[in-house]
């Protein structure tokens, strides 16, 4: 049974890797394709024609001026009141500031200090030297 399953494995091993250099033989290269399945979630430049995608990036202003005259939200005008705690919540901060912890690191040293201090009331050795 041992030697059955071998032989019918590796003749399966065969089989697979000559069907493989066949494939590959017959095609030059690979395009895969990359559209979504759901027409959903296409772009609307995946079903437009060359002439139409050469109009739409012959000037990237007359696109953008076309977006905003098309933007369904042009008309509203609300802007939000924000008290002064979510400004600064919302406020732009640097790398330096979203990875330093001040109130953490405060507190780290505050432990450091009162372990230091616990040792030297510990620690009743004090030599006197040189006297």
């Amino acid at each position: 049974p041992f030697l059955v399953r071998q032989e019918r494995w590796s003749t399966f091993v065969s089989q697979a890797s000559d069907e493989r250099r066949r494939s590959e033989a017959t095609k030059d290269s690979f395009k895969p394709s990359l559209v979504s399945g759901d027409k959903g979630k296409r772009s609307a430049h995946d079903t437009e024609s060359q002439r139409q995608r050469m109009e739409r990036l012959a000037d990237p202003s007359i696109h953008i001026r076309r977006g905003k005259e098309n933007d369904p939200t042009k008309d509203l005008d609300f802007t939000p009141q924000l008290n002064k705690v979510t400004k600064k919540i919302g406020r732009a901060s640097g790398p330096v500031e979203l990875v330093l912890n001040p109130r953490g690191h405060v507190a780290r040293q505050r432990a450091i200090q009162a372990e230091e201090m616990r040792l030297r009331r510990e620690c009743t050795f004090k030599p006197m030297i040189n006297k």
